[in-house]
């Protein structure tokens, strides 16, 4: 594969000196013709917003960093029907990590110090859409919630439609969106 993550700063006294466009340039001569590169921005700054756009680069993807609090987080959103769930727990990377099962699905949460990672939230494939998901992730953010109530991360593909407003719905907010354009 010849496609680049390409992360660009150019301190703010060196700027519209034209030292990006030389590197750049530089980059282009010594890599392979078919070469893509890959530009990853939160879209808030102008100047590299205006270079994207000079550059005629193409918005490939975007991502979702969320997070809920489970501190505030309202215990009492866990539905009266109860899910049945099992939990064990590994290291994986060094990390605690917790594996949530019921016979919906699964989740993975890492465990830091100061806060949670999810990852890996799947319900199997013949009981999407009916609301197994939601139940599975109400229980964990339930557990989780009610032993150490620490901020629970994630990050999600702007195109994955079903995830988005299932996490939304149980209470996540976006904290920070990652845009990636292709040259």
């Amino acid at each position: 594969d010849n496609t680049y993550e390409c992360y660009a700063f150019t301190d703010q006294k060196y700027r519209r000196q034209g030292l990006f466009a030389e590197l750049f340039d530089l980059a282009i001569e010594v890599l392979p013709e078919d070469t893509e590169f890959l530009f990853y921005t939160n879209g808030t700054d102008p100047d590299t917003m205006a270079v994207l756009n000079t550059l005629e680069a193409e918005c490939v993807l975007q991502e979702h960093m969320m997070e809920i609090d489970l501190s505030t987080w309202k215990k009492d959103q866990m539905e009266t029907q109860e899910t049945s769930i099992t939990m064990t727990c590994s290291t994986v990377d060094d990390t605690l990590t917790r594996h949530y099962k019921n016979s919906y699905g699964s989740v993975n949460i890492s465990v830091f110090s100061s806060y949670y990672y999810l990852y890996g939230l799947e319900t199997h494939e013949k009981y999407r859409g009916q609301g197994h998901g939601n139940r599975l992730l109400l229980r964990v953010l339930h557990d989780l919630a009610m032993h150490d109530p620490l901020p629970l991360r994630l990050q999600v593909s702007g195109e994955n439609i079903p995830a988005v407003p299932l996490y939304k719905k149980t209470g996540f907010q976006i904290t920070e969106t990652l845009f990636g354009y292709l040259y």
